[in-house]
């Protein structure tokens, strides 16, 4: 054990003297990762000090101690982090302050988003209590997990191809099977709903396509109606419900392309009902899930 210990010591000295060259020409080069300053013998440039380094992850990982008045900032600036990773043979940085005097740098190969996710369907006979929102990841490469029945509002937002559709049909596939969950919503597009729920609970409860703009409004104002009738049915001392069953459903209501919505200026009822479903679902527990891909409204 000890003789293992002072092996994973050495060659975790032996990784960090090979950094300290490149380490030191770096941080010389780029703005605010060194200070000048001027003694008696001439002018000395003082950067951080890399003080050891942590190979026992599946990524190795610098211990920095920061220079007086330095910011973290300093280290996860655009053109620090790529500079730095360029610098020291890798991909990308990840940059997390450790104290106040300490950062630690996580070095990368590859994208840790470059990788499929798995969205497995929900079980039959499960309540929404039980399932998860499928498990996107955070730019660090960690599983984002998020109950419906906690988070009420979602957004989803990014560029064309960004994955926004994949992942909507994957949490709706989960929503649907489950018989605590009514999906409603407004789908300009009528592709994310409409046609894949014809003949279910759910489709008397959805506005597609562009043709009947009323249908939309007229949704909207029954999605409201509906929240206000379970605000005033809230138990005493309560502000919000947490338990669902098929006589009572988490209604989970899909604003595919709401800036659209928005944008109808001359229909005033449809703006004040759909600003008064985001306002207030979180009470009556109506999961909203707008996606645009220009911008998130509401």
């Amino acid at each position: 054990m000890w003789s293992r210990q002072r092996a994973e010591d050495r060659a975790a000295r032996e990784f960090v003297d090979r950094l300290v060259n490149p380490w030191r020409r770096v941080c010389e080069r780029v703005p605010g990762l060194s200070h000048t300053v001027q003694v008696a013998s001439g002018t000395t440039i003082v950067i951080p000090t890399l003080a050891r380094a942590d190979l026992s992850g599946p990524d190795p990982v610098l211990v920095v101690r920061k220079i007086h008045g330095q910011l973290i900032e300093d280290f996860r600036a655009d053109e620090a982090s790529r500079r730095i990773a360029a610098a020291l043979g890798y991909d990308r940085i990840r940059v997390y302050p450790r104290g106040s005097e300490w950062v630690r740098i996580e070095l990368l190969i590859g994208d840790p988003l470059d990788g499929e996710v798995p969205a497995p369907l929900a079980g039959r006979g499960l309540s929404v209590s039980d399932v998860r929102s499928p498990s996107p990841e955070t730019s660090s490469g960690n599983p984002l997990r998020q109950s419906w029945v906690e988070g009420p509002h979602v957004c989803i937002q990014g560029a064309t191809r960004s994955g926004k559709s994949v992942w909507c049909y994957s949490a709706l596939a989960q929503l649907a099977r489950l018989d605590d969950v009514l999906i409603a919503g407004s789908d300009l597009s009528g592709l994310l709903l409409g046609r894949p729920y014809v003949g279910t609970r759910h489709h008397e409860w959805q506005a597609t396509g562009s043709a009947d703009v009323e249908a939309h409004r007229d949704l909207l104002v029954r999605l409201v109606a509906e929240m206000d009738t379970r605000i005033r049915n809230l138990p005493p001392r309560r502000d919000k419900f947490t338990r669902f069953h098929a006589g009572f459903p988490l209604i989970v209501v899909v604003l595919e392309e709401f800036a659209g919505c928005c944008a109808w200026r001359r229909r005033p009822r449809s703006r004040r009902a759909s600003r008064r479903c985001v306002s207030s679902s979180s009470r009556s527990t109506a999961a909203w899930s707008p996606r645009d891909t220009r911008r998130a409204c509401g």
